[in-house]
């Protein structure tokens, strides 16, 4: 099944949010929510702090 996450970053120090979203195939929603925290991890590493991503079903 396709979800589709959706995360918000805030840039540290300066403020500035951001959001993104990607499509994930996995087959629960558990599973999914697994590969969307990983995913918005990396975010932590261009400088943004990420908000828990939200997972949904994709349309």
């Amino acid at each position: 099944m396709k979800w589709k996450a959706t995360v918000k970053c805030q840039y540290v120090g300066a403020g500035d949010w951001k959001t993104e979203t990607t499509v994930i195939d996995a087959p629960t929603r558990e599973i999914a929510e697994e590969l969307a925290d990983q995913w918005a991890a990396a975010f932590d590493l261009d400088g943004y702090y990420p908000e828990t991503p939200v997972v949904e079903p994709a349309q």
